[in-house]
């Protein structure tokens, strides 16, 4: 796999860093702002590791249609018609996301992933932690903190029937949804 390392991407309309049908791709110690779309974005691909790496949003972003929103943090999805393998094998690690409209988002990938110690915080839109619905299953969400300052709510799933998210000693700011709180969590307030 390819490994990008130490980029800064900022003020992009479509991703700033993304992978695509790829096996093994490490993106390590990079900072991503303002994109339209999504901050770091894994598509259809297996055994990627997003390492280290930050992720914000500070302004909303034009989308050439007369509306404004700012991207997502880390974005793995399967796209349906895009081709390539599914989404699975994938890992977020130590990396921080702040600002963003979801600062982590998987829509529809996930089989074997591994999404632990990471910083979210307060997105723009919806769920700081998004999940489309039960293809989404298969994560292992531990040791994350998980921040909502506002009247946002923290977690967001459009249907979490049949959904399989493993979650285990997470400190959430407030109370998620039931799918999402997993074991030996912690809730602040």
């Amino acid at each position: 796999g390819t490994r990008l390392l130490r980029d800064t991407v900022y003020d992009n309309w479509g991703e700033n860093i993304s992978t695509y049908s790829a096996i093994g791709t490490r993106i390590d110690s990079c900072v991503t702002w303002d994109s339209w779309d999504g901050n770091f974005y894994i598509q259809n691909a297996t055994h990627c590791k997003i390492f280290a790496c930050q992720s914000y949003g500070y302004k909303q972003m034009a989308n050439g249609q007369g509306g404004y929103r700012r991207g997502q943090g880390y974005n793995i999805a399967n796209e349906s018609g895009a081709g390539g393998p599914s989404c699975s094998n994938d890992t977020v690690m130590f990396s921080v996301a702040w600002g963003n409209w979801q600062a982590f988002r998987s829509n529809c990938g996930g089989t074997n992933s591994y999404c632990a110690n990471n910083t979210f915080a307060n997105s723009t839109i919806d769920g700081t932690v998004r999940l489309c619905d039960a293809l989404s299953s298969g994560w292992t969400f531990k040791n994350n903190v998980i921040i909502q300052d506002n009247g946002l709510a923290i977690t967001s799933i459009d249907n979490a029937s049949g959904l399989s998210f493993n979650a285990s000693y997470n400190c959430w700011s407030k109370t998620p949804a039931s799918w999402a709180t997993g074991s030996n969590s912690k809730i602040a307030n």
